[in-house]
């Protein structure tokens, strides 16, 4: 965290040293990978460091933001720089012990949930709208796309209603985002969505419990994130929208963050917003480059992490170590520290220097009982694939053990991860393509993306009843259908 630059340093040298100047002897290199948090001194200098950096309130902000150590809920220092982590597979049937399995499908047979054509888009970060949108939601699951609008499902799949219209704009005009292919064995159609023109549902959605926020576009170019409530099916609450990531703080307040890369150069980290539109509460960016970088080239191969578990709100700034709680409108707790030690990358290197030797977060998941996480060592790039110069490092933390474990896949070249299942019932699945919510493990499949499941190197070492499992639910799935695979 570079707003406790000094401070985070001068704590992890005190935690290195707790262990015992090295390795004390009798202690395992598994025990070694979660370091203990002095709570006192960590707090001290959380404080100390960010009263001094924010004693003061930007105009039109209604909040002081507020940074601290939960002395009763200290953060978990993750330890990557140790080398030397146990390997052991994660074995979903020690987390999971129930699976089913639910199909969404557009009530008018002719549109598809899953748009089976090449999309492209004219448009600034066109593939951020037009990408189909699935997000679970209490009791209900939500799915659509800019052609289909967003779509509302109870838990067994069955179609409740369209909460918004989607209203794309087509063009023959060349696209200058290339977004996503459907199916490359097959000669499809190609469109175009012209961004700029496109109305109604515009591809984001998130939710908080019977609530969902979505964005909304309308026939004056201006665009609305909407506060819907899908009990009554109404919304009650819309504000000015702009290109950023948003995620529920609670049913009343937004947060708001952008991936871009500007986003990293600016004041901002993240701002929380009431349903009025009123700024809440502006964080400050901490985390700057040491020299303009606004006529060099670059690279940027970190990205944020911005997520809620069981409702609550988490954020980490790209090139930082800390993930975040967001607890209220104003107040951030830390949750996570991510140690890389030596090999961590700060922005200077990861704009401008070199790569080679350093640990890169590269996908993080956290869930109730275990956080998965992949990272690379080097960049990842089409050049740093091509020439297997980038490995890929899968890990787990197991929340009841405080364990931090390799896969024994880690250290490849692959990209990536395949997860072999030990539940019979249970598909194997990308573990990129999964998402957690509300104490259930959600993964997507559709058509083409069963078939190409199918073609993995890795599908013929899975057990014959999975792959049989698979094959025929291939054969049940229909084109523009959502297969939803749940794990309880």
């Amino acid at each position: 965290m570079k707003i406790m630059r000094k401070g985070l340093v001068v704590l992890l040298l005190l935690l290195v040293a707790s262990c015992g100047k090295g390795k004390r002897p009798g202690l395992s290199d598994q025990e070694l990978s979660v370091l203990q948090v002095d709570t006192a001194e960590m707090k001290e200098l959380f404080q100390t460091e960010v009263t001094e950096a924010i004693d003061s309130v930007p105009p039109g902000i209604k909040f002081k933001e507020s940074r601290v150590v939960n002395a009763s809920k200290p953060p978990i220092v993750l330890n990557f720089a140790n080398r030397n982590l146990v390997k052991k597979p994660l074995l979903l049937s020690e987390y999971y012990s129930k699976v089913s399995y639910v199909k969404l499908s557009h009530p008018d047979p002719a549109k598809h949930l899953y748009d089976l054509r090449i999309v492209n888009s004219k448009g600034k970060y066109g593939d951020l709208y037009v990408k189909t949108a699935l997000q679970p939601a209490g009791e209900y699951i939500l799915a659509g796309n800019v052609f289909v609008g967003l779509l509302c499902f109870d838990k067994e799949g069955k179609y409740l209603n369209t909460i918004v219209e989607g209203k794309p704009v087509l063009t023959n005009e060349e696209p200058n985002v290339i977004i996503m292919v459907q199916d490359q064995d097959k000669n499809v159609e190609t469109v175009t969505v012209d961004i700029a023109k496109t109305t109604g549902f515009f591809g984001f959605v998130t939710a908080s419990g019977e609530n969902c926020f979505y964005v909304e576009k309308t026939d004056k170019g201006s665009a609305f994130l909407c506060f819907y409530n899908l009990k009554t099916q109404k919304c009650y609450a819309r504000i000015p929208f702009k290109s950023q990531k948003f995620r529920p703080v609670n049913p009343a307040c937004m947060a708001f963050t952008s991936s871009s890369f500007f986003a990293n150069i600016s004041d901002e980290f993240m701002t929380t917003k009431g349903v009025q539109g009123d700024t809440l509460c502006f964080f400050r960016n901490y985390t700057f480059p040491d020299v303009d970088v606004s006529k060099k080239t670059i690279t940027n191969p970190d990205d944020p992490f911005f997520y809620t578990l069981n409702g609550q709100l988490k954020s980490r700034q790209a090139y930082n170590d800390t993930v975040w709680r967001v607890v209220s409108e104003q107040r951030l707790e830390a949750d996570y520290i991510l140690h890389f030690g030596s090999y961590r990358l700060n922005m200077q290197e990861g704009l401008l220097g070199k790569k080679k030797d350093k640990l890169i977060p590269y996908h993080w998941m956290e869930t109730d009982k275990y956080i998965f996480f992949i990272y690379t060592k080097n960049y990842v790039c089409p050049n740093t694939l091509k020439s297997n110069s980038v490995d890929f490092f899968f890990s787990y933390y197991d929340k009841k053990t405080g364990s931090l474990y390799h896969l024994p896949e880690s250290g490849t070249h692959q990209s990536d991860f395949f997860m072999k299942t030990d539940m019979e019932d249970v598909l194997p699945f990308m573990i990129q393509d999964g998402s957690f919510h509300d104490g259930k493990f959600y993964v997507y499949f559709w058509k083409s993306k069963l078939d190409k499941m199918m073609k993995h190197k890795d599908f013929a070492s899975s057990p014959a009843k999975q792959q049989e499992k698979m094959r025929s639910l291939y054969e049940e799935l229909k084109d523009g259908e959502i297969l939803v695979m749940i794990l309880e």
